[in-house]
């Protein structure tokens, strides 16, 4: 399970406040939870990944056409739960039986 959210988006392309915006959030995740790991190294700006509490914390900066700031937060454990009782539901669930 996810969420997805825009922390904040300006219409302009490589807007300096954006980039200031996405650097504090940035120094905020790392002094509380380390150096992230890098989801890529072809961008100006990657993307970046936390490892939190069973959580995974992404920051992910665009800057092409609109200048924004987005923030995902994962649960894997939370999501293959889920998952399981979906798998499980629909298998224990009775079929529907033609009437006589």
């Amino acid at each position: 399970m996810s969420i997805h959210f825009h922390v904040y988006s300006f219409p302009e392309a490589k807007t300096s406040v954006t980039r200031l915006g996405h650097d504090a959030v940035w120094a905020i995740l790392t002094n509380l939870y380390g150096q992230p790991t890098r989801l890529s190294n072809n961008e100006e700006v990657p993307p970046s990944s936390w490892k939190v509490n069973g959580r995974t914390i992404d920051t992910h900066f665009f800057d092409r056409r609109d200048s924004s700031l987005m923030l995902s937060i994962s649960d894997g454990e939370l999501s293959a739960a889920a998952d399981a009782e979906v798998a499980r539901d629909s298998h224990d669930s009775d079929p529907i039986k033609p009437s006589r």
